[in-house]
């Protein structure tokens, strides 16, 4: 029964956020003191919820990573990508409000709350309306995400591009 129960702490750990890594560590303790059956099962339904809770969280954290990390400008500047300050506030910002979370429930709210896509928009909206206007000519030649994708645009359609589009697009 506790090599069971451990297995499932290793899933728990494996989920690598640090408050999954902690609760692993307190888990194993206990169920390693533990003196019978019961008080392992006890400890494995707690087990149960934290994995629910921490692969929610796990799940969150990767979308605000995503939510702030474009093919050529980024929260990291990882790659080719050229790094942005407010991308990289912003994604603090959200691991900070995902990682003060408790509870299966609040994660749940939080993502319910459509939070990281809403902050995630406007940012990325407010960056590039900022390098369009930052723009002297009136014709803007626009790359997309394909190496052979270029394409011109007139300033006044590439702000309303921006204007109605969101993180994702």
């Amino acid at each position: 029964s506790k090599l069971s129960a451990m297995s499932q702490v290793s899933s728990l750990n494996s989920i690598g956020t640090s408050m999954a890594i902690s609760d692993a560590s307190t888990y194993s303790a206990q169920i390693q003191a533990a003196g019978s059956a019961a008080e392992v099962d006890s400890v494995l339904i707690e087990v149960s919820a934290a994995i629910l809770r921490e692969q929610e969280r796990k799940d969150l954290l990767d979308k605000a990573t995503s939510a702030t990390n474009g093919s050529f400008y980024s929260a990291s500047g990882a790659g080719d990508a050229q790094q942005v300050a407010s991308l990289s506030t912003l994604l603090q910002a959200l691991l900070s409000d995902i990682n003060s979370k408790n509870t299966l429930v609040e994660l749940q709210s939080y993502e319910a709350s459509g939070t990281i896509d809403v902050q995630a928009t406007t940012v990325w909206q407010e960056f590039f309306t900022s390098l369009i206007n930052g723009k002297q000519t009136d014709n803007l030649l626009m790359k997309s995400n394909s190496q052979t994708s270029w394409y011109f645009m007139s300033k006044t359609n590439a702000l309303s591009h921006v204007a109605a589009s969101t993180w994702q697009d």
